[in-house]
């Protein structure tokens, strides 16, 4: 399956795991109030391009609960894009910033990662696509090497979206994998590194990713997901996109 990745921006994400004494919803509202505030300092305006925020909405719970996922854990991601490692440092580093994330309740049990980001496919026909079903899958391998985490996801990306199902439904598939870009800087906020993760993103009308879900032979793949990654911990949750800057 060809795929393409993104050489023109540093892409980071933020996963904050929802905290058990509160609604995804509520949560989500403390990260957005958490983005203004972040997003009205220079260093946010001066170097970053994109600040997105990606919150689960459970509308795809019994889909997955019926192919035999487990139940999700909610995380409220962050996506930042920046044009350069260097850009991104300028606003990560910046003193107001820094300010915000250690003295922040949302950042406990948080993750902060640079990733790599591959598309396999994109049919995106214009700016008003329906993408109301869009979904993230989280797998985080401890066992496994980056390298390793890497094969299998792509292996697992490629068969996906070389699906007819997924062909005629799918609007577009991404996957960030983990780099160590921000290792050093974010044990420096006294954070511990992160289990070697991969994400992928499929965006589809709700309509559209159900008939995916229903498709005999997306069945039998995710089926296959399950056996490459036996114990590991995959999440998997439709979410809302939020663009709080988009350059």
């Amino acid at each position: 399956m060809p795929s393409f990745a993104t050489k023109d921006r540093f892409t980071a994400l933020w996963l904050h795991p929802v905290p058990a004494n509160s609604s995804p919803k509520d949560f989500a509202a403390k990260i957005d109030a958490l983005a203004d505030t972040q997003l009205a300092l220079s260093a946010a305006q001066a170097n970053l391009l994109k600040y997105e925020l990606i919150i689960p909405n459970g509308r795809l719970d019994s889909h997955f609960k019926a192919l035999g996922f487990p139940q999700p854990r909610p995380i409220v991601f962050v996506k930042i894009e920046a044009k350069s490692e260097e850009h991104y440092a300028k606003f990560f580093k910046d003193s107001e910033i820094v300010k915000s994330i250690s003295g922040a309740q949302e950042f406990v049990g948080a993750s902060m990662i640079s990733a790599d980001e591959t598309t396999r496919l994109d049919n995106a026909r214009s700016a008003e696509h329906d993408i109301s079903g869009t979904w993230i899958a989280i797998t985080e391998a401890p066992q496994l090497t980056g390298a390793q985490l890497a094969e299998k996801a792509s292996g697992i990306s490629d068969g996906i979206a070389a699906l007819p199902i997924v062909q005629k439904n799918l609007v577009r598939h991404k996957m960030w994998l983990q780099n160590d870009a921000l290792a050093m800087d974010v044990q420096a906020l006294g954070m511990g590194p992160a289990n070697p993760v991969v994400v992928i993103m499929q965006q589809a009308s709700l309509n559209g990713t159900i008939e995916i879900l229903k498709d005999p032979e997306a069945k039998q793949q995710f089926a296959e997901v399950q056996k490459i990654f036996p114990g590991q911990q995959t999440n998997r949750f439709c979410v809302d996109l939020v663009a709080k800057l988009d350059k």
